[in-house]
């Protein structure tokens, strides 16, 4: 579940990101959160190319910004105070573990809003390959749930298998 000042902060990113010319999606722990995954964020996460870590720097030039720092797997990251809350935007580089990814985004509608969101394989496949193994599974939990959902039949013999004799 979304914290209200996480909430606050989606909304103003997606504000000032809307009609940006960047690449950009939520990601991470409030993006599953958003999409139903019963996870509690920290934060909030943006992913963007790491050509426009300059551009980002500018749209929110109101705000506190950290210093740019230099990952293991040579993507970059940087934080943005917005909301009482710190934004963590991740900069890919082309050949970044991300880029290498279908992104496949998806646009997750929330209080009439349309947040643009990696797609829930996307982040299982990613957390995967960071050797989030708990976050994996919690995501593919949630996706065999919607599978169910979609499936009203596989729900039906479930319980049926329950009341076996």
């Amino acid at each position: 579940m979304l914290n209200p000042n996480i909430m606050s902060a989606f909304r103003e990113v997606n504000e000032k990101l809307e009609n940006a010319p960047i690449e950009w999606f939520f990601a991470g722990d409030a993006n599953l959160a958003l999409q139903g995954v019963e996870i509690k964020p920290e934060n909030a996460s943006v992913l963007i190319k790491e050509k426009d870590i300059d551009k980002i720097f500018e749209i929110f030039s109101d705000s506190v910004i950290s210093e740019v720092k230099t990952l293991k797997d040579n993507s970059s990251e940087f934080f943005v105070s917005i909301k009482n809350t710190n934004v963590k935007f991740r900069a890919e580089r082309t050949d970044g573990l991300y880029t290498t990814l279908n992104i496949n985004p998806v646009f997750f509608k929330r209080q009439n809003n349309f947040y643009p969101c990696l797609n829930l394989k996307t982040e299982k496949e990613a957390s995967f390959l960071l050797g989030m193994n708990e976050r994996t599974k919690l995501i593919d939990k949630h996706l065999e749930s919607l599978d169910e959902l979609k499936n009203p039949k596989s729900i039906a013999d479930k319980i049926w298998k329950k009341r076996e004799f």
